[in-house]
């Protein structure tokens, strides 16, 4: 969360349940001087201080979004030469973490969040355990100052060589952000002066996440769907099936028992009885033992979670934290009736999927279109969360959507989230079809790096040195591809007209595009919150809304670019003709690509110049032309906007010579098709005809 959001709210409702939970607050800005050691820098929601100046423990998860808990900061892991030189470099640590909290324009009355402070301290650790290294060397003399590696070059040059070598769990990235940070904030708010060193990061080191070619972005949504259906139809009864482990002994066999000093008599039944019991082999056919039972269930909590990715471009976080109550019905537009009461427009209503982010004791609710799909697999989620919470008797109510399932009666926290850091690695598991069917191919490769020409993803590597992408090798998804592709494939009419892509999907890119559309009325109502200190709603400036948002504006610019300036064919029409000189200055060198692109997408942003397929060819016409609405294309000849490809009108002088063949002369129908045929061979003949002969 951003942590200025503390402070700001003061001005909110519920002042007093709000002010036991902040922080305190910093008066004078200009001391260089730490605070007390009581100084609270967190308290969690009952007004108890969790991080606390003097403290070697600092906890910073009551203002963590993230459904995973956040490490805690331990600055007993500092270590220097001696006691001294230990403790030194504590207080300048703590002193470094609260000007960034208090004094960059960041933490306290910023966007900085609680894990990138966690990752500015870790850094700092790093710094530390360096220092610590250095001197022990025999020339140094006396311990070397925390903050001679802010100040001194010599310093600061060996912690980059050390970052690029990998050593020390340094990063080139992380130290830039360190020094720039520390630099904004000045000496007179931090007591020295920090060297503004930047340094240039390897390529690679921070690689976007690639859009999923879209053969394999097929097969998940093919795979991913029959999946959900299967899993829909096996799983009727899992919640009863999960509340039976209230019994240490359900589903262990019968040796197991045994062990346990229980008599046969007594004997529950076992696991492959209690899976038949409850019509569940589909699913759970082949488990046999409890351990495989949370296995298995973790597989299908995973398998969910992609859905839901997949249908509403969610981040990782946002469907960790969703709690089980979840989803909710938004009604659109009322319904309308006439004077006689007869309902002639009816509700219109959408599923929306929200999450709770918790901020300054009160809700902040941030919310997705949620299709069909992503309903089923909610309630799929939910029933075995309902199971899990009968099992443990808690109240699903306040429990996570992603409530852990294992199996124990008694764990450390019963309320955690699944974790699924390594669930994809069970390559044999039949849950798992549809990700190790994922199988690159030769096209693939070509279009993955067709997609980005200046990242090398033929060499590209995990941090195990492992080949990342190959051909024969299994596609390494990550849940933001999915957010990135959405966008991207929603963007797009072209692909959704793709025969192999799911009915549902198509329907879905059609409900993104309007929900979603920067005009459609009720975008920040429906999917944004309310500032009570503007009286307006507001978007979160993370929603893939954004995302589709801007996947529009890029794929005009790169229809307009790689399918016109791109192709060898000769363009006719007045946008044409200026469009094929653009091209010959790029071809000429005149101008390069990544100019003509970059000027072209600002165009398409401010409106000026759009670009859609037409029957002839294209449009650039920002407001859309009657004649491509309304489908009188011979119009768009002698139109402004026109793109007219050559081979295009030949194809439309074909098929209508073959449609002319179904009627008589007689007939309307082939009168109005005579019209536009002979448009069509007037203007190739006095404008293409003429144009190609001057061009030879």
């Amino acid at each position: 969360m951003a942590i200025n959001a503390l402070v700001n709210s003061i001005g909110n409702s519920d002042f007093d349940k709000k002010l036991r939970i902040l922080p305190d607050l910093l008066t004078e800005q200009n001391r260089i001087d730490p605070p007390s050691d009581d100084f609270v820098l967190c308290r969690d929601r009952n007004g108890k201080p969790t991080a606390i100046f003097g403290s070697n423990i600092w906890d910073f998860n009551p203002y963590r979004t993230s459904a995973t808990r956040l490490t805690k900061f331990s600055f007993s892991t500092v270590k220097g030469v001696n006691d001294q030189h230990t403790k030194q470099m504590i207080d300048d640590i703590k002193w470094l973490m609260f000007c960034i909290i208090y004094k960059s324009g960041s933490g306290q009355i910023g966007r900085i969040t609680a894990t990138t402070l966690y990752n500015y301290f870790r850094e700092l650790i790093n710094i530390s355990k360096v220092a610590t290294q250095l001197s022990y060397n025999r020339f140094t003399g006396e311990p070397l100052q925390f903050r001679d590696f802010f100040c001194k070059e010599v310093y600061i040059s060996t912690l980059y060589a050390r970052a690029k070598k990998k050593q020390d769990s340094l990063s080139v990235k992380m130290l830039n952000s360190v020094f720039k940070r520390l630099h904004g904030i000045g000496k007179d708010k931090l007591g020295f002066s920090v060297r503004l060193h930047i340094e240039k990061r390897e390529r690679g080191e921070d690689n976007q996440h690639p859009i999923i070619p879209a053969s394999i972005y097929l097969h998940y949504i093919n795979h991913l769907t029959d999946e959900l259906d299967r899993l829909t139809k096996g799983m009727t009864n899992i919640t009863n099936f999960l509340s039976e482990f209230s019994s240490s002994t359900y589903g262990l066999s019968k040796q197991a028992q045994k062990s346990y000093g229980i008599r046969t008599k007594n004997f529950n039944i076992t696991m492959s009885q209690a899976i038949d019991n409850y019509q569940l082999n589909d699913v759970f056919g082949d488990v046999k033992y409890k351990r495989n039972l949370t296995v298995r269930l973790r597989e299908v909590q995973f398998t969910l979670k992609n859905i839901i990715h997949l249908y509403t471009g969610m981040r990782d976080q946002e469907i960790l934290r969703l709690p089980y109550d979840c989803l909710y019905d938004y009604t659109v537009k009322e319904e309308e009736k006439d004077d006689d009461g007869k309902v002639v427009v009816p509700t219109e209503m959408i599923k929306l999927v929200s999450t709770t982010t918790k901020y300054t004791g009160y809700q902040k609710e941030d919310s997705w279109y949620a299709p069909k799909e992503v309903v089923k697999a909610i309630n799929l989620l939910r029933k075995i969360a309902l199971g899990m919470c009968k099992m443990k008797n808690l109240e699903p109510k306040e429990c996570p959507l992603f409530l852990n399932v294992a199996l124990k009666r008694k764990d450390g926290n019963p309320r955690s989230v699944t974790a699924f850091s390594n669930v994809h690695k069970k390559t044999d598991s039949p849950s798992l079809k549809w990700y190790t069917g994922a199988v690159i191919t030769k096209h693939d490769m070509e279009i993955l790096q067709a997609s980005e020409p200046d990242r090398d993803f033929y060499n590209e590597k995990e941090s195990s040195g492992e080949i990342r992408f190959k051909v024969g090798g299994i596609w390494p998804l990550t849940s933001h591809q999915f957010r990135r592709s959405l966008a991207f494939y929603a963007s797009n009419s072209g692909f959704v007209s793709i025969p192999t892509l799911k009915r549902q999907y198509k329907h879905l890119t059609k409900e993104i595009t309007k929900y979603y559309a920067r005009n459609y009325q009720n975008v920040e109502s429906i999917f944004g919150h309310y500032d009570p200190k503007t009286g307006k709603w507001k978007l979160p400036e993370g929603h893939v809304i954004f995302d589709c948002q801007a996947a529009v504006p890029v794929e005009k610019v790169n229809n307009l670019i790689d399918d016109i300036i791109g192709s060898d064919s000769v363009l006719f029409g007045k946008s044409g003709s200026y469009i094929s000189r653009q091209s010959e200055r790029i071809f000429n060198g005149e101008v390069q690509i990544e100019e003509f692109r970059e000027s072209t997408l600002k165009k398409v942003y401010n409106g000026e110049i759009a670009y859609n397929e037409t029957l002839l060819g294209g449009c650039t016409n920002s407001e859309g032309c009657d004649c491509r609405i309304l489908g009188e294309f011979t119009d768009c000849l002698g139109s402004e906007c026109a793109v007219i490809k050559k081979d295009k009108v030949e194809r439309q002088i074909r098929e209508i010579t073959e449609s002319m063949k179904c009627y008589k002369p007689t007939d309307g129908e082939y009168q109005v098709l005579e019209v536009e045929l002979n448009s069509l061979l007037k203007f190739k003949k006095y404008r293409m005809n003429t144009k190609e002969a001057s061009n030879e």
